[in-house]
């Protein structure tokens, strides 16, 4: 059966879910969590990791029952020289960015993502922007936090350098300024100037939270893969269940085929962030090309607790009930998907085959013959079966 593997990377880890409504656009459920824990969070360090969640509703859908997000995170404060106006201190990072096929009966999407706030202590508001490209329209969300200075073993290692917006900061500058300084560096383009940043603070304290992660990432998108990995490696001796580190190594293992690496790291991650979806939909395809297909299953329905809207965790659970021979588990899978007008093509073939297994030649030849018009790749001499068995 027609599969697709999937490649998921993008800065700071960021998640969505696949469903949607016709109705008017709001945000709301905006919360804030430490990797791992259940009850929220207001109150963190400079520098830690936290996780974000939101509900929206009312996305439009287009002619194909698909939609377009966007969504922008910010963290901002009411204390500048700019008395009663906003100041953006941690710019604005879009998450979000998909246009995919909306799933029946869901009302919602959820975003997660990951921040790591490199602002001063303080007080401050973290503002979710969302827009809805088919319908222009946009709506956010706030929530009030407070960000607590980041409490070193020893006392704050110094040099001397500038700020972020070129002003001269002057003795002392500590590894939080640097932090900041590689954040801003890196949001404006430049990844050389936040890498040197980021490793000038790494000198003055190589247990900054976050800083060998982002260093990592930096080398990550340059492709350089050895550097990277010691990166994260590093982090995760300061934080062993640091989900970036942990999903971006099992990702890294992955491509290099050490799947033994790939699932006890993918494993990690799952136990790290457990209301993160991604490391199960991973393990669920390490499964299924290994055919452990019960374990598949498992990790797929795992992955649609936390992703109801998930298309391809269902596919590929369709895809692992086929191949393990229980027929009528595929056949509830793509029947369930083949009547979302959405469909992609390979769940039309896929049902297709599975009602060809059932012996339901006739349903079978309108799905593959829906699924050629898509697109896909049906082979002509399956066609014709599905049609000397009709006369």
């Amino acid at each position: 059966m027609l599969k697709k593997r999937s490649s998921y990377l993008i800065v700071l880890g960021l998640l969505g879910m696949v469903c949607c409504s016709r109705s008017k656009l709001a945000v709301s459920m905006l919360e804030l969590r430490r990797p791992g824990a259940s009850e929220p969070v207001h109150e963190f360090a400079v520098g830690e990791h936290v996780q974000i969640a939101c509900r929206v509703d009312g996305l439009t859908l287009d002619r194909g029952s698909r939609y377009n997000l966007q969504a922008d995170v910010e963290i901002l404060g009411a204390n500048t020289a700019k008395a009663g106006q906003w100041d953006v201190v941690w710019s604005s990072y879009t998450f979000f960015q998909e246009n995919r096929p909306a799933a029946q009966g869901q009302p919602s999407v959820r975003l997660e993502g990951d921040i790591v706030p490199g602002v001063n202590p303080g007080s401050y508001k973290l503002r979710i922007r969302v827009r809805d490209v088919q319908a222009m329209t946009k709506k956010e969300i706030e929530v009030d936090i407070r960000v607590t200075p980041f409490q070193q073993a020893a006392g704050p290692a110094t040099t001397v350098g500038v700020s972020p917006t070129g002003q001269p900061l002057g003795p002392p500058q500590t590894a939080n300024d640097l932090f900041q300084k590689g954040f801003a560096l890196f949001q404006a383009g430049d990844a050389a100037g936040a890498l040197q940043a980021f490793e000038t603070a790494l000198a003055l304290d190589p247990k900054f939270p976050e800083l060998n992660f982002n260093v990592g990432m930096l080398h990550l998108k340059k492709n350089e893969l050895s550097q990277a990995r010691t990166f994260f490696d590093a982090e995760l001796q300061r934080d062993p269940e640091h989900y970036g580190s942990l999903s971006r190594l099992a990702d890294m293992s992955n491509d290099a085929k050490d799947t033994a690496a790939a699932k006890a790291l993918y494993e990690r991650a799952a136990a790290a962030a457990p209301r993160v979806y991604y490391p199960h939909f991973k393990l669920g395809e390490i499964y299924l090309a290994q055919k452990e297909y019960d374990l598949a299953i498992k990790s797929f329905e795992q992955t649609l607790v936390l992703d109801p809207g998930n298309e391809w965790a269902s596919i590929n659970m369709g895809t692992a009930y086929y191949r393990k021979g229980d027929n009528s588990g595929a056949l509830r899978v793509f029947e369930r998907l083949a009547a979302n007008p959405g469909a992609q093509s390979v769940v039309h073939f896929n049902y297709a085959l599975a009602l060809y297994k059932a012996g339901d030649l006739a349903k079978a030849k309108v799905e593959a013959e829906k699924a050629k018009s898509m697109g896909a790749p049906v082979d002509p001499a399956f066609l014709s079966v599905l049609e000397r068995g009709q006369s």
